[in-house]
């Protein structure tokens, strides 16, 4: 199963480095292409225990991988963790994925939302005439990984 992980930020960086670190093939996606390839690089801009180190791992091994192509990164993964650091313009960005994909998506939010973001992102992309489950998943982050 191949993860997606839309955003390179703080969040979207630990999550993604702390799913490849679990075995799984993980694509980690960002439209800002220099911020992809710093982090591709090892230049991380942030500061998490080890997180270079388990990205450069992860890179090696091949199950962590970064893109800046929305249509490719929608469809080749089965699920995408919505890891933005900002909520603004999520619910667009949810209904961009889910066309892009041209499948069933199965969307983990977990960037920090408001009550009932879920199920209008739900709502939104029933009305465009495409299906998704959109589950939101608290996430916790300790010693470098989230959980």
């Amino acid at each position: 199963m191949q993860i997606g992980v839309y955003g390179a930020g703080y969040l979207g960086t630990v999550i993604a480095a702390c799913l490849a670190d679990f075995g799984t093939p993980v694509t980690a996606f960002d439209e800002d292409t220099g911020r992809v390839m710093s982090i591709a690089e090892g230049n991380i801009p942030f500061f998490e225990k080890n997180l270079k180190d388990v990205i450069r791992r992860n890179m090696r091994a091949g199950r962590l991988a970064y893109s800046t192509d929305m249509q490719s990164f929608a469809q080749k993964t089965q699920v995408i963790y919505l890891a933005a650091d900002s909520h603004r313009y999520i619910e667009e960005v949810a209904v961009e994925l889910v066309k892009a994909s041209g499948k069933e998506a199965i969307l983990v939010l977990a960037t920090p939302v408001p009550v009932g973001t879920a199920n209008r992102m739900e709502a939104r992309i029933k009305a465009g005439g495409h299906s998704a489950v959109v589950v939101s998943h608290p996430v916790f982050l300790t010693d470098g990984c989230a959980v």
